[in-house]
């Protein structure tokens, strides 16, 4: 860029040459940050030195990266290991005698709400057990 840049007639600054070289550098505008303060090509060459590094650490350290799981395995780590194991929920019969499926209509363990024979008289009240209020 600077050969070309001054290969022309008029006078183009280092500043404009650097934010030129920087517009064509492809990725997200803010990976770039880094690269906008130089001013010079000396302090521009060292800030892409460090804009190099940083993007390959991220490109391991990404999870869609091919080498993501490699680095993740390399570390040491088995997966086996690292599982939680739960405990197995035991299923007690006395807990299903104790809850009864119940008519939400009019509370009697025989049936559920939707074939329920006291429908047309309203739900049942819990408290005193008469219907419709």
């Amino acid at each position: 860029m600077r050969e070309l840049a001054s290969r022309c007639d008029s006078n183009v600054d280092e500043a404009s040459i650097i934010l030129y070289i920087i517009n064509g550098i492809d990725g997200h505008r803010s990976d770039k940050i880094i690269l906008y303060g130089a001013t010079s090509f000396f302090e521009f060459k060292q800030k892409l030195r460090t804009y190099e590094t940083v993007n390959k650490n991220v490109g391991i350290h990404n999870s869609n990266s091919p080498n993501f799981r490699l680095s993740y395995d390399s570390r040491g780590r088995d997966s086996k290991q690292q599982s939680f194991q739960r405990k197995p929920t035991k299923f007690n019969v006395s807990d299903a005698a104790k809850n009864p499926q119940r008519c939400f209509n009019c509370n009697d363990i025989a049936h559920l709400s939707k074939p329920c024979p006291n429908h047309s008289r309203g739900p049942r009240c819990f408290s005193c057990n008469l219907y419709g209020h």
